[in-house]
């Protein structure tokens, strides 16, 4: 991701969804319960925030849910989001479509080819 919009100070919001599929628009999905969605998007959280990690600049902003509207996920208190994770050393290295990028209590991994991701933490 280039960072001229964060040193333009401008704010970049990325989109998160569980999945592909896990949306707004899948009816089957969506006529599950509140409880039921929050624990799929619980389970599948980590790797659209790991994407989001390894992109993310000054001035930019995670949002996840499975829907744009307030109810859609977005005041769940996701776990990921209380954890210490410190600036970044650097920015991401990757090799073909793998990603990593360290931060002073985590590493981040990203395969985007397999879409899996994978948040080391470091909290003591």
């Amino acid at each position: 991701m280039s960072d001229s919009s964060s040193r333009a100070g401008k704010i970049v919001l990325y989109k998160g969804w569980p999945d592909h599929d896990i949306n707004w628009l899948n009816k089957e999905f969506m006529a599950k319960s509140p409880a039921e969605k929050e624990a799929i998007a619980r389970k599948k959280m980590t790797y659209p925030l790991a994407c989001y990690l390894i992109g993310a600049r000054e001035n930019s902003y995670f949002c996840y849910g499975w829907g744009y509207g307030i109810e859609d996920g977005h005041l769940v208190d996701y776990l990921e989001y209380s954890k210490k994770l410190g600036a970044p050393k650097g920015d991401a290295i990757s090799k073909g479509w793998k990603f990593k990028r360290e931060f002073e209590h985590a590493i981040v991994a990203v395969d985007l080819e397999k879409r899996e991701g994978r948040i080391q933490w470091l909290e003591k």
